[in-house]
């Protein structure tokens, strides 16, 4: 004779449906992963935002007394402001 536990059958079957759920979410984000692999959808990036405004400090490890170290300073400080100027020419 069998007996049946139905309020184990039903967590089973909530079980059996909740997992199911999970499986259908996985198989989307791996589906929607694969595309943005491939190229065929718009890859989500979370974007860097760019501060307002363009702020650095630079600490000489020494007193300077050629222009040679300054201009190697003011080369660094040039190339970050211009990375900083073409984000923000592209946020615009």
């Amino acid at each position: 004779m069998v007996v049946l536990d139905v309020t184990a059958s039903l967590r089973l079957f909530h079980g059996i449906r909740a997992l199911r759920q999970r499986v259908r979410d996985v198989v989307a984000s791996l589906l929607d992963w694969l595309d943005q692999a491939a190229g065929v959808a718009p890859a989500a990036y979370d974007w860097l935002e760019m501060p307002p405004s363009f702020n650095t400090r630079v600490e000489l490890m020494d007193r300077v007394e050629h222009a040679e170290a300054l201009l190697f300073v003011a080369r660094r400080l040039i190339l970050q402001l211009t990375g900083w100027l073409t984000a923000k020419q592209l946020d615009a």
